[in-house]
């Protein structure tokens, strides 16, 4: 054999030989990598609804000062009656409804248990044996009761692990019911007799604001404390006392801190309404290496 046909025969059984170990090569699969499942964000959808809510309540009082007459026909502003009320404790109810997207609103009724007021007053009194008259003190009490009806408008400022700060405010009533004021003259000094003035009521604008934290028991149950704020304006607080010399007197208003407690439910279909108020915070996507 020649050397052409040599070569011509090598170059064929390489070519043949490449050709079948490509062959193979493409029988033989690919390793199959396992690859985890990606984590996906969980989409948490707000839904709002309608609730319910308790209170309880305990309500620090503070100074009332209190502008009188000396005479059924004289002028307001003749004399000064100071005192302080006594704490008291409220129970309230009321309805609202969460729209889901970080706002509440409600309309709240709250009783305010009775609150003692103790004062004092100062004016000229007729000293005993006679003589000129002479400056005296009095000792003057009177009770107070109250009703507000508020509605108010809450701010959740998110949510932590169940719980949801928030912050509001709120604009309304207070029906304040004054008792019989005993104003009370030392009959060891002076002559002058002690005095009775039927008690007041009226209603009065008040307004509020407010702080607190609530937690979610379940998605129908929500536990709550706060504080609150209340101002009530001024308003007619006893009238012309038995003796006819002094009345009728306007008290300039009070202020009291509450501390409440209570729980909220909702309610309206789903899971009691749909769920929380706020969505819950979920970590973007992370992937997972094994």
């Amino acid at each position: 054999m020649s050397r052409k046909l040599l070569l011509l025969a090598a170059s064929v059984a390489f070519l043949v030989g490449a050709a079948s170990i490509a062959n193979a090569a493409d029988i033989i699969d690919p390793p199959v990598i396992d690859l985890p499942e990606p984590v996906m964000p969980v989409e948490h959808v707000a839904k709002g609804g309608w609730y319910i809510r308790g209170d309880v309540g305990y309500s620090m009082q503070g100074d009332v000062d209190a502008e009188y007459v000396t005479t059924a026909a004289g002028l307001i502003g003749s004399g000064l009656l100071r005192g302080q009320l006594k704490d008291n404790y409220s129970i309230g109810a009321g309805i609202g409804y969460d729209t889901g997207n970080y706002l509440r609103v409600d309309l709240t009724a709250d009783y305010f248990t009775k609150s003692n007021f103790n004062g004092s007053s100062v004016g000229t009194c007729t000293p005993v044996g006679g003589g000129a008259p002479i400056a005296c003190a009095t000792t003057d009490t009177q009770s107070l009761n109250a009703l507000s009806i508020m509605a108010n408008a809450y701010i959740d400022l998110g949510k932590f692990n169940g719980f949801t700060p928030y912050v509001g405010a709120g604009i309304g009533g207070t029906h304040v019911k004054w008792g019989t004021l005993y104003n009370d003259f030392d009959q060891t000094v002076v002559t002058n007799p002690d005095e009775t003035h039927p008690g007041a009521a009226n209603w009065r604008f008040t307004y509020a604001v407010m702080a607190g934290a609530s937690y979610d028991v379940s998605d129908c149950v929500a536990i709550d404390a706060g504080y609150r704020y209340r101002k009530i304006e001024g308003g007619k607080m006893f009238g012309v006392g038995s003796a006819g010399t002094t009345g009728p007197a306007h008290d300039k208003g009070m202020a009291s801190h509450d501390f409440r407690v209570g729980a909220r439910y909702k309610f309206g279909g789903g899971n009691c309404g749909g769920g929380s108020h706020v969505p819950d915070y979920q970590p973007d996507y992370q992937p997972v290496y094994k």
